[in-house]
């Protein structure tokens, strides 16, 4: 953020955690307007209200800030104010900070009249009950730097255009409102614009302005939760400050995701999900180094293939691109993203294999690749993903190649799920060292065989394991008994399994087991539950 957007955001935060509360003398000619409003709102029910109401100058009015000839500053927020805003405080025309946030009680309309505060840097009434239009007249607030009004679920009507002659303003949160209407084109004339909030609005429509490309000190765009509609403004790539843009949850926005928003070098997080964008992934945003988190899932209609240019992301930490049409294989050379953390790639048609060279991804925690028709074997050099504790590769049918007891290594691991798949071999007795799982699915893996590792039993954190539909055999190992977290085992539908039910294995009986009569021979001892 700007040095002076710092200060700026400084400066709003001091005006809601502190009261400035100065002697009035000098401004009593102007306390009838704060009186008027005073005895209307319920005054017994105010948190705060020392002085209100005094006629003595040198007692301070709680919230009130007097420079000796005008009242500059009001802030009451959280104080349980009841009524409506008073139009007469049109008068304090040398006000520049007033907050009213946090007041559910307060109600009412927006006065028009306060146009006449021209000196209004700071204004905050969000969190409240006020109701009707954003008055158009407001625009000759042309010194406001800071505008919050979210949170007013009452209030309506359309963002007026006029206000683009608000030129200074830095930031402006106008979000969880009622408000319609489209998006001004004149907006782009607020080219101090650091900060724009217009989220979860949805009756907001109408496109997406490619006049708002002047905007180019904007670091934070957020327009989702809308109705906004039309194509993704390849204009938009003269934004060269911005950060953090949020356009999810758009059903309407459509159109291709720009190449040319490559240019965006200083953008971390994009999230474009719960769309009707289509196209392809642009190879160019290669040139998004700056990129940590990018979201770009449930969007059914984004199709061709996993850029390998991407690999120059390497501050990427998160990259959900799930439930889309995108296809083609798994880049190897994406294991130059070394700062993966969370990579979701599910239920799309990707082919291919798992890459080995992904090995480097050591600081990724979750992996979830399933329900895709991803082939091959898994890798064995996976294992030097220390950190990864929930990895779900399940219903990937053409999934082969045997369970890798070099995963042992992944002592991180307490999620895993590989099942539906076409994997073979046998449950290696290394896995017992991954002393942090608890949720272990093997199951519908027809080719899986072997026995049951008694070494397992050193998994003591383990509370649901699956391994229903295999072709495993052998008996149940009595050291199982050692798993005293277990909740959930099952274990039907193995008819190679056999033996006897341990009777070690009678404390266990607290949780859900599955045996059922597909398994030979197996009993239960005479009291064991």
């Amino acid at each position: 953020m700007a040095p002076l957007c710092f200060l700026l955001l400084v400066a709003s935060i001091t005006l809601y955690t502190s009261h400035a509360t100065t002697p009035m003398c000098g401004c009593m000619s102007q306390a009838s307007a704060l009186t008027d409003f005073y005895h209307s709102s319920n005054p017994e029910g105010w948190t705060h209200s020392d002085g209100w109401g005094s006629t003595n100058c040198s007692i301070p009015w709680y919230g009130v800030a007097c420079d000796g000839v005008s009242i500059i500053s009001i802030g009451l927020p959280s104080n349980n104010i009841t009524g409506t805003l008073p139009s007469s405080w049109s008068s304090l025309v040398n006000m520049s900070q007033l907050s009213l946030s946090d007041n559910p009680k307060l109600s009412g309309a927006l006065p028009p009249e306060w146009s006449s505060m021209t000196q209004l840097t700071t204004l905050f009434i969000y969190h409240t009950n006020v109701s009707g239009t954003l008055p158009s007249s407001w625009s000759n607030m042309s010194s406001l730097l800071d505008v919050l009004l979210y949170l007013n679920p009452l209030l309506s009507g359309s963002l007026p255009p006029e206000w683009s002659s608000m030129s200074k303003l830095w930031r402006m949160q106008i979000y969880a409102t009622n408000v319609s209407g489209t998006l001004p084109s004149t907006w782009s004339d607020m080219t101090s614009m650091v900060d724009l909030e217009l989220y979860s609005n949805p009756r907001l429509s109408g496109s997406l302005p490619s006049g708002w490309a002047s905007m180019s000190k904007l670091s934070s765009l957020y327009i989702f939760g809308t109705n906004v509609s039309g194509t993704l403004p390849s204009s938009w790539s003269n934004m060269s400050s911005l950060g953090d843009l949020l356009l999810l949850s758009n059903p309407l926005l459509s159109g291709t995701l720009p190449p040319e928003w490559s240019s965006m070098s200083q953008l971390s997080r994009l999230q474009i999900y719960a769309t009707s964008v289509s196209g392809t992934l642009p190879s160019t945003w290669s040139n998004m180094t700056s990129m940590t988190n990018l979201q770009l899932y449930s969007n059914p209609m984004l199709s061709g293939t996993l850029p390998s240019e991407w690999s120059s992301m390497a501050k990427l930490s998160t990259l959900y691109i799930f439930a889309t049409n995108v296809s083609g294989t798994l880049p190897s050379s994406w294991s130059n993203m070394t700062s993966m953390g969370d990579l979701q790639l599910f239920s799309t048609p990707l082919i291919g294999t798992l890459p080995p060279q992904w090995q480097s991804m050591s600081m990724v925690w979750r992996i979830f690749i399933f329900e895709t028709s991803i082939s091959g074997a898994l890798p064995s050099s996976w294992r030097s993903m220390s950190n990864l504790g929930d990895l779900l590769l399940f219903s990937n049918p053409l999934l082969s190649g045997t369970l890798p007891p070099e995963w042992s290594n992944m002592s991180q691991l307490s999620r895993l799920r590989i099942y539906g798949s076409n994997v073979s071999g046998t449950l290696p007795s290394s896995w017992g060292n991954m002393a942090s799982m608890a949720n272990l699915q093997l199951h519908s893996n027809p080719m899986l065989s072997g026995t049951l590792p008694s070494e397992w039993s050193k998994m003591s954190k383990l509370n649901t394991l699956y391994i229903n539909g295999t072709n495993v055999s052998g008996t149940l190992p009595s050291l199982w008994s050692n798993m005293s977290s277990m909740m959930d085992l099952q274990l039907h539908l193995n008819p190679m399994l056999s033996g006897s039910f341990p009777a070690e294995w009678s404390g266990m009986f607290q949780v859900q087991t599955s045996l059922r009569p597909t398994c030979r021979e197996l009993c239960l001892p005479r009291g064991a539950i």
